[in-house]
């Protein structure tokens, strides 16, 4: 993940779903990349039930929603949600 939103191929992203605790990169190692490279993409953690609170202290890092593993009926509107939160801060920062 850290290389797709490092190397610009001419190709935007719109959101970033990241598992709590992934192998590679979790949604932490993920917010701070985000931040880093100064991208405002909306993070969507994906978490085991046991880690919401843990999930919870990510959204007050940044993260923008938590969805629970197993649970994926969520996932479409939290996603529909943020892109359309994400295009009014765009909108406002042309302003």
């Amino acid at each position: 993940m850290e290389r797709a939103l490092t190397e610009d191929r001419g190709e935007a992203f719109e959101v970033v779903i990241s598992s709590y605790s992934g192998a590679r990169l979790g949604a932490r190692e993920a917010l701070a990349l985000l931040e880093k490279l100064g991208r405002d993409v909306p993070l969507i953690v994906v978490c085991n039930e046991g880690e919401e609170e843990d999930a919870v202290a990510l959204m007050r890092a940044g993260a923008r929603d938590c969805v629970i593993r197993g649970r994926p009926a969520r996932l479409g509107p939290v996603i529909g949600r943020e892109l359309k939160e994400a295009a009014v801060r765009r909108e406002a920062e042309d302003r």
